[in-house]
């Protein structure tokens, strides 16, 4: 089972990708973008419902708050809309804390775990003074915001397999938190770098996405 849910996800995965090279399906990238992120709520659903893991009932939210975000980036990214960009940010934030808050069901929040956050705060603040970052005023305060929440989930992912050891579950939790967080470190790069390598929208996608398969498999166990 795990294989063809890893197979089809793959093949709906593949089609994304190709809407950013191909441009007849250009058109379609939000609605592909909607499809995959449906595809992990499926693989969570399955663990939850199927396998009866009730720490899906805690993740679901994050989940679908992941649907949301990466629907309005879509409509962001063919139309250019501010409000859809800040709408995709405040999104992505409510994930990240809802992902925290479940998984502070398996390793409680301590004050080791807002060390990198912090931290973050101000590596987030440098990477926007670079030569070539351009981001309006406006959107300073969120994107370092946004930082500090995404860094959390991480070091929380981190605590776990201290606390929890490791397992399978652990890893996958650690591992999809990873991913996760370097696609949002991609994105300071895909929106906001002037210079960009054409490539950084596909390595965005396959860590976001792929983190997100992880961490729907996680309830498989």
């Amino acid at each position: 089972m795990l294989i063809k849910f890893v197979i089809l996800y793959t093949m709906f995965f593949s089609f994304l990708i190709s809407t950013l090279y191909i441009s007849t399906n250009k058109r379609y990238y939000t609605i592909a973008k909607a499809v995959n992120s449906i595809g992990f709520i499926l693989v969570a659903a399955y663990g939850g419902i199927v396998l009866g893991n009730k720490a899906f009932y805690f993740m679901l939210p994050a989940f679908i708050f992941c649907l949301f975000g990466d629907v309005f980036l879509g409509i962001h990214t063919q139309c250019d809309t501010k409000i859809c960009f800040l709408a995709g940010i405040f999104s992505f934030t409510a994930a990240h804390i809802a992902y925290t808050y479940a998984f502070s069901n398996i390793a409680p929040l301590s004050i080791y775990d807002f060390i990198f956050p912090i931290l973050s705060i101000f590596i987030a603040y440098k990477l926007t003074k670079l030569e070539n970052m351009k981001i309006e005023k406006k959107l300073k305060k969120y994107t370092i915001i946004y930082s500090f929440f995404v860094s959390l989930l991480l070091s929380k992912s981190i605590s776990i397999l201290f606390v929890a050891g490791i397992t399978t579950k652990s890893i996958l939790i650690f591992l999809g938190s990873l991913m996760f967080f370097i696609s949002d470190f991609i994105i300071f790069f895909l929106y906001f770098y002037k210079k960009k390598h054409h490539l950084v929208s596909t390595f965005n996608l396959i860590f976001y996405y792929y983190g997100m398969l992880f961490l729907a498999l996680s309830l498989w166990y």
